[in-house]
């Protein structure tokens, strides 16, 4: 698997059930910014069922460190530094701070940190100054399905998507 992006977290809905056995579903990405924050996109945070006015917390795990989600690494042994190095780790979520002008039919200010419990042995994202950007082109990463028709709405695959810096004022 690819270690470029190893800042990556794959924020996912983690547990077991009586037929299927254990599970982890991706629900949204995000990155590292310090080695125990994570920063996401606030809509990540909850969830309502269809049809209820119930809310629950969309995501209760994150795997950093991933670039393919079906790849499981090799049998994981704390005392072999070969697979400490490649072994990914699982994150906790220990607090969500959503923005606080964050507005969820708009998405305007849609980002959110995680704090997580304890602290990433990989590296944070390396964030760009205003300074460095010269308008050109960005590259974004994610796990995200190729069209919203998509049945699978993740890919297993960490994808880059090219995207063109606007001003806020082009965006709205």
């Amino acid at each position: 698997p690819s270690r470029r992006h190893p800042y990556m977290a794959s924020l996912q809905l983690e547990g077991h059930s009586a037929s299927d056995g254990a599970y982890d579903v991706h629900v949204c990405s995000g990155f590292l910014v310090a080695p125990d924050v994570v920063m996401t996109a606030a809509h990540c945070a909850r969830y309502s069922p269809e049809g209820t006015d119930e809310t629950f917390r969309a995501f209760n795990g994150m795997e950093v460190g991933k670039s393919d989600l079906s790849y499981e690494g090799e049998a994981f042994d704390p005392y072999d530094s070969t697979t400490y190095d490649t072994y990914y780790e699982n994150l906790v979520p220990e607090t969500l701070l959503l923005h606080p002008e964050y507005d969820a039919d708009t998405y305007e200010h849609d980002v959110m940190l995680v704090k997580v419990y304890g602290r990433s042995r990989f590296p944070p994202v390396a964030i760009a100054t205003d300074d460095a950007i010269d308008g050109g082109g960005l590259t974004a990463l994610g796990w995200g399905a190729d069209s919203a028709s998509d049945a699978r709405k993740y890919s297993d695959d960490l994808r880059p998507a090219n995207v063109e810096l606007m001003t806020l004022g082009q965006c709205r």
